[in-house]
Order: structure tokens, then C-alpha cells, then sequence
């Protein structure tokens, strides 16, 4: 049978289920995906899931929740897999996703769950919300940030980042149909997301940025360099929206190893830095290129769906 923990109170973004198997009933009735030091709930297909949601309404679980221990077993999501596989009563830990509430500030995380509530407007020339994503359950997981909308977002909230392999949970109140929340990102003027976070961002936060040089000459004056640039930069920095035919696109097949990608920082250019505007100016007036190029810790190159 299943029960919910002897009348102890947890708070609602975090609470135990106790899935008892038998002999007859061995399916928990969840999809999940091991993610790091978490499991995510996928989706919930049946079996002991469903009977515990039925005993339990004020904790059930769902997609986009993840279990942070299993047994006692916390740290590892591969470990705690191989517990769930097998034939025992288990007490798992769920952290709950998607709990947002107007006006609730950006939880803080460890690399548990953590609830971020991310406010953006389009405006003229700004309509991107700058993510590739793929459908994941009931959730938009984010595969890549950018630019766009998030990532002016990140720059003014560096402390509340939205991150790569972080769920989509919601979005201006539509929960639990990622299809439809894709819609409401296409058509409504203003968003309002909450975004559950898994992963580690103690661990993120302390990486380090990346540097590397890029040099070559304008040879053909008629060839531009290819680069669509954010429009809302505020650093001291041009960040690289998107890149498209010319010349920096022919650095990238000559230089695999040191390709340009989306995301990318232009930190300096022929020992200009410090200033947006100069930096932009330097990139078209030079005759040769010698750009110093940042890639923040969160980036990885992935091609998929974007926004």
C-alpha cells in the first residue's frame, strides 16, 4: 500500500512518497531520466505513481519533478536509478517544479531544485526569446541559450540565470501542455516563465570563462563577416546572436577547434575592449581581424529547435 509520511509536515516544494512494490505491481508508472545528481520525472504513465497521486492529492507526483534521493541515496542520478529498478519499498524524495507563485523571488540552489520566475517583454527588433529547445514531457527543456530575450534577462540577473538543461515549467499560468506554452511564446507581447533548475549552479557558477584568439584578414571587401549581433547588450562585450555566410563562417571550417558559435563573446578586437560601441566599430573599420573571443561556462554547441 502506499501512504503518505506519518503526518509530517514538509513544505509543498519538497515532500516524501513512500512506492511500495508487490508481487503483482512492480511498475512505478513514471518516466524519468537520470540528470547529474537528480532524477527528472518525465512523465507519469500509470502504475504505483498514480495510485500514490490518488491517495495523496495535496502531494502528487508530476512531469518535470525531480527525485533528489531515493532511500536515503542522494548525489548520484545513475546510483539512485538502479535503486528504483529494483524490488523494494522505496521513501523517494521529490523536489517539486513548477510551484510559482506572483511575485515569489528566484529560489536559491545547491544543485536541487530551484523555481525561477523569469519576466520578459518583446519590444521593436527584440522579439526572440533566444533559446533552442526540445519537447520534454509536459516541458520545454532548454538545450541552449542564444541570446535574445533570456539572455538579456541573464545579463541583468546574473545571480538568477536561466540555463541550459533547465525546464520550462510554465508560461503566463499555462502549465502541463509544452505544445500550447510554445504557442503563448509566439503570440503574447509579454511573458512570464517559471523555470524549474536541476542543475548544479553552485558548480556552474564557479566555472571559469574561456578565451581564445581569432585572426584573418578582410582579403575580399565585398564578403561581410557574417555575424548577427545582439541587440541588447549591456556589457562591455558584443555578444554573437547568430552567424551566418562570410568570413567568420570560413574561419569556422578552417578552424574547427576554434570555431565561433552562438553565444560567444567579442571581449576585444585589434586591442579594442572595454566598450561596446568601440568594439562594433573596430569590427567594421579593420582591415585585419585580431579578436579575442569569451564562451561562458554554460554554453555547449547543439543544434536543435529554437526560438
Amino acid at each position: 500500500s502506499l501512504v503518505e509520511e506519518g503526518g509530517r509536515r514538509t513544505p509543498p516544494s519538497r515532500f516524501v512518497a513512500t512506492l511500495k512494490k508487490t508481487a503483482a505491481t512492480q511498475d512505478l508508472g513514471m518516466d524519468v531520466t537520470p540528470r547529474g545528481d537528480v532524477i527528472i520525472v518525465d512523465r507519469v504513465t500509470g502504475g504505483i505513481a498514480i495510485e500514490w497521486n490518488r491517495q495523496n492529492p495535496s502531494r502528487t507526483i508530476r512531469a518535470g519533478d525531480a527525485i533528489v534521493a531515493v532511500n536515503g541515496l542522494s548525489g548520484d542520478g545513475s546510483e539512485m536509478m538502479d535503486i528504483l529498478r529494483a524490488p523494494l519499498t522505496m521513501k523517494v524524495t521529490i523536489a517539486r517544479a513548477g510551484a510559482f507563485e506572483a511575485g515569489a523571488k528566484p529560489a536559491k540552489s545547491g544543485g536541487k531544485a530551484a523555481d525561477i520566475r523569469v519576466l520578459v517583454r518583446k519590444g521593436p527588433g527584440n522579439a526572440n526569446l533566444g533559446i533552442d529547445y526540445k519537447l520534454k514531457g509536459e516541458a520545454i527543456e532548454i538545450t541552449r541559450i542564444t541570446g535574445g530575450l533570456i539572455g538579456a534577462w541573464n545579463r541583468a540577473n546574473p545571480k538568477h540565470r536561466v540555463l541550459q538543461g533547465d525546464l520550462i515549467m510554465s508560461i503566463n499560468g499555462m502549465a502541463g501542455d509544452a505544445q500550447a506554452m510554445l504557442d503563448v511564446i509566439r503570440t503574447e507581447p509579454e511573458l512570464e516563465l517559471g523555470v524549474a533548475s536541476y542543475v548544479g549552479r553552485k558548480v556552474r557558477t564557479k566555472a571559469k570563462a574561456t578565451h581564445f584568439s581569432v585572426k584573418f584578414a578582410k582579403r575580399d571587401r565585398n564578403v561581410g563577416l557574417g555575424l548577427v549581433l545582439a541587440a541588447e547588450d549591456e556589457g562591455p562585450y558584443v555578444e554573437i546572436e547568430d552567424i551566418r555566410s562570410g568570413l567568420i563562417s570560413a574561419w569556422n571550417r578552417r578552424n574547427p577547434k576554434k570555431a565561433i558559435e552562438r553565444g560567444d563573446r567579442i571581449i576585444s578586437v585589434n586591442g579594442v575592449n572595454g566598450d561596446r560601441d568601440a568594439i562594433k566599430r573596430a569590427l567594421l573599420d579593420g582591415e585585419v581581424l585580431n579578436m579575442i573571443i569569451e564562451r561562458m561556462p554554460d554554453q555547449e554547441p547543439m543544434m536543435m529547435k529554437h526560438t
